[in-house]
């Protein structure tokens, strides 16, 4: 993945204008058969996925890996959360599949928050049978990754600054 600029974002085989919801915007959309889903049309093959030269199969949506729901908005995105807490690096945003943070209960219990509704984890990674002092540290780290997931809708930023602080600055350092 690379971003060209404030208001382009690319991956793979296609450059997209950055659009309000935060998520890279699509060109010349099509509705696909499932509700939600989406294909973008391209005036050649894409070279990371096989297939008809029309149709990006590299470039179907925003699908939830989880539930198959369409992740409308980058504040719903697990991958994004993970993205902006330094869980996922910037080179492999673009190859890891999406999810909604809600499918995704054992990171989402440890958002706290009230515009987020509360999430219990039964079992082994229940964060209730977890060191009082990671969880605490979790929960800071993962609310504030939430919250700056909203702070960055809407903006005209490049996707390389939407992580906190603390990771763009560890980003930084990597690529030196």
């Amino acid at each position: 993945m690379t971003h060209g600029g404030n208001d382009t974002w690319r991956a793979g085989c296609v450059s997209f204008p950055v659009r309000r919801s935060g998520y890279p915007a699509r060109p010349n959309v099509v509705p696909g058969e499932k509700s939600g889903s989406q294909r973008v049309l391209l005036p050649g093959p894409c070279p990371l996925t096989p297939g008809p030269p029309s149709v990006a199969k590299c470039e179907e949506g925003y699908l939830c890996d989880v539930c198959g729901g369409d992740v409308e908005q980058i504040t719903d995105s697990d991958l994004y959360l993970r993205y902006v807490i330094g869980e996922l690096d910037p080179e492999v945003l673009h190859t890891q599949r999406e999810r909604h943070i809600k499918c995704n209960p054992s990171l989402a219990q440890f958002i706290v928050d009230d515009d987020f509704p509360a999430v219990a984890v039964e079992g082994l990674f229940d964060k209730r049978q977890l060191d009082p002092a990671y969880v605490r540290e979790r929960e800071i780290l993962i609310t504030r990754g939430f919250r700056r997931l909203r702070e960055v809708v809407g903006k005209e930023d490049a996707i390389i600054n939407y992580p906190l602080p603390e990771v763009r600055a560890r980003n930084e350092q990597k690529a030196l």
